[in-house]
């Protein structure tokens, strides 16, 4: 589960700071509603009904809506790393129902988290990336608010 939520974060940044916004939440959403679905009948056996088809189809209707999509002028590579985060977030969502039967939403969360951790500062040695300390800015608060958002939103999905 954390190695999968992990990959889906990493991936999404690289492909926000290269693709369009809306390409990018197109194919996430997209890709993370079909895995989930993939995932739903893999991994607890749920059935396609009629019904599910359509919920199906209305939404990645509903995407396209909303999302403008453009790929001619993007990179496939940045492209093949949004659908891999969506699946990575699916797997994420999915997988959490697996283990948030048999312990606490606050375990399950702090060890994801942890993981997290471990596994970003690993990647920031491995990588050699720069770390940049809070200076209080505009950017910064905004990544705070952000972080506090991420946590309550996965907080609500668990």
């Amino acid at each position: 589960m954390s190695l999968s939520g992990f990959f889906c974060a990493v991936t999404a940044f690289i492909a926000f700071n290269n693709l369009g916004v809306g390409t990018t939440f197109f194919i996430f959403y997209s890709s993370s509603t079909l895995g989930g679905y993939f995932l739903g009948r893999w991994l607890f056996r749920e059935r396609l009904t009629l019904v599910k088809i359509v919920s199906l189809a209305i939404c990645l209707a509903g995407l396209l809506v909303i999302f403008s999509f453009r790929s001619a002028d993007d990179n496939p590579f940045y492209l093949l790393l949004t659908l891999l985060s969506g699946l990575g977030g699916a797997g994420w969502n999915i997988l959490s129902k697996k283990v948030s039967s048999k312990y606490s939403l606050t375990q399950v969360l702090t060890i994801d988290y942890l993981n997290f951790f471990v596994l970003g500062v690993a990647s920031i040695l491995i990588f050699r990336e720069p770390v940049f300390w809070p200076s209080f800015s505009g950017p910064w608060l905004a990544t705070l608010l952000f972080s506090f958002a991420t946590l309550a939103a996965a907080f609500l999905t668990v």
